[in-house]
């Protein structure tokens, strides 16, 4: 399949969009009869004393609110807790072209991995601990009640006189 590098840029908001569609993605503004912008055709600023036009003016983009860490202390938060949902959580956020939410997603992923081999690690001396407790605790208390059972008839467990 080959790939195709006419691309639209939305006179509204800037996104980049396919020269197939009719709409942008983003902001749903008609896309028909706009050419595909090129490195040579790029809007450039006027020279001094000449004003813009409104159709070269970019976007005005409203700043984020809140706290910008939370985003971070939570993708943290899903790395180590569940690094199995992290991992593809923070792969999807890395795909997006916002670049706050790459960040976000490359801690997402840098963590997980870290988180996973810690699980992966624990979930091992679980298992051994876990099968030594049953091999010397469990084990031999199944052994004595099945033993004990020989002559009576009540299945190992000691009788009430």
């Amino acid at each position: 399949m080959t790939q195709r590098s006419n691309r639209i840029t939305c006179p509204r908001c800037g996104a980049n969009n396919f020269d197939t569609v009719s709409a942008c993605w983003k902001c749903s503004t008609p896309l028909t009869g706009v050419p595909p912008m090129s490195a040579s055709m790029s809007p450039s600023l006027p020279a001094y004393g000449q004003e813009r036009i409104p159709s070269q003016m970019s976007p005005i983009v409203p700043a984020p609110t809140g706290d910008p860490n939370v985003a971070t202390r939570a993708a943290i938060f899903l790395a180590v807790t569940i690094p199995f949902i992290g991992l593809p959580a923070g792969w999807l956020f890395m795909m997006v072209e916002d670049h706050n939410k790459q960040r976000v997603g490359r801690i997402c992923v840098i963590w997980s991995l870290f988180a996973m081999a810690f699980h992966v690690v624990f979930f091992m001396m679980a298992t051994k601990w876990f099968s030594d407790f049953a091999m010397h605790q469990i084990l031999p208390l199944m052994k004595g009640m099945s033993g004990a059972a020989g002559g009576q008839g009540g299945g190992g467990l000691p009788s009430i006189e």
